[in-house]
């Protein structure tokens, strides 16, 4: 949703539900409505969760969207917190995905950057691995059995390292990370994570062989 991916930098929560409703129903009105081949995900307002909750089953029961977007860049709080359960709950309830998508860089650590090309090179995979860091260790997986989440636009290659990450710290301090049941890599593969791949990523063939084919998408 272009300008929409900084939805997470609105701070009236208000504000975040008028915003992300008026997108939603342009969203339906202008492409869903125009050709029913044209899918649509909705954007959600983070800022008041009960509200992305009620707004999510609104866009799939009304305008017949296919799931909702997370943009949670410049939202203070990872994905894996329970704030977030009762829209994990509602897409679980609805048997829709949720997809996480990155955009702007703020908050991520390279706010020096003065150049638009630096920050693009970091900005989608940073923000994909902060947040399936937290999902995957606060157990947001195994409080949701059937949740599916799709990562979007951050490219692949970053996947081996953050699993392989994962793992380590997992192996010295699991009892930290008490909700996460299994090694963290094995969320990677249990058919509920998909992530969007660049063709033109040479890392791709490795990719595909530790997470598996299934779990590629690509535009």
């Amino acid at each position: 949703p272009t300008a929409g991916l900084g939805v997470g930098f609105i701070q009236d929560p208000k504000w975040a539900v008028v915003a992300c409703r008026a997108y939603n129903d342009m969203l339906a009105d202008r492409y869903i409505e125009y050709n029913a081949r044209l899918g649509g995900v909705a954007l959600l307002p983070i800022q008041d969760i009960a509200e992305a909750a009620r707004e999510l089953r609104r866009c799939v029961e009304e305008h017949k969207m296919l799931g909702g977007i997370l943009a949670p860049v410049g939202f203070p709080k990872p994905l894996g917190d329970r704030y977030f359960d009762p829209l994990y709950r509602e897409a679980e309830s609805l048997g829709v995905p949720l997809a996480i998508h990155g955009a702007p860089s703020k908050g991520l650590g390279f706010d020096f950057f003065d150049k638009l090309i630096e920050a693009r090179t970091l900005s989608h995979p940073f923000a994909q691995m902060i947040h399936l860091t937290s999902i995957i260790l606060e157990g947001v997986l195994e409080r949701f059995p059937k949740l599916v989440i799709a990562s979007l636009e951050g490219g692949c290659q970053w996947i081996p390292f953050l699993m392989d990450r994962l793992d380590m710290e997992y192996g010295h301090r699991a009892p930290q990370a008490p909700d996460c049941k299994k090694k963290p890599s094995e969320y990677f593969t249990c058919g509920r994570l998909y992530f969007h791949a660049e063709l033109w990523e040479k890392m791709l063939p490795n990719v595909v062989e530790r997470v598996g084919e299934d779990a590629i998408i690509y535009a």
